[in-house]
């Protein structure tokens, strides 16, 4: 099993809220809220909050989302379709 996939089965608490609101904002700078929120919904359930902090590192570094991140968009935008 991935690790991924067991800090998944163990992240019951949600990020904190300054985080989350960090998200939102720069998310609804593109996109919109509905997406945002489902997006940062499923990146919780993915990803523990020392993985998501790692992936924001990158993305700052590397000025883009990791692949996977938006393909989690993409599947939330395709949900209201």
């Amino acid at each position: 099993m991935p690790p991924t996939r067991l800090a998944a089965e163990t992240n019951k608490q949600p990020y904190p809220p300054e985080v989350i609101k960090n998200f939102m904002k720069g998310c609804q700078y593109k996109g919109k809220k509905e997406d945002c929120t489902c997006t940062i919904k499923a990146i919780q359930t993915k990803y523990t909050f020392a993985e998501f902090k790692k992936i924001d590192e990158d993305a700052r570094v590397n000025r883009t989302a990791p692949k996977d991140i938006q393909a989690i968009y993409q599947s939330c935008r395709q949900k209201k379709k």
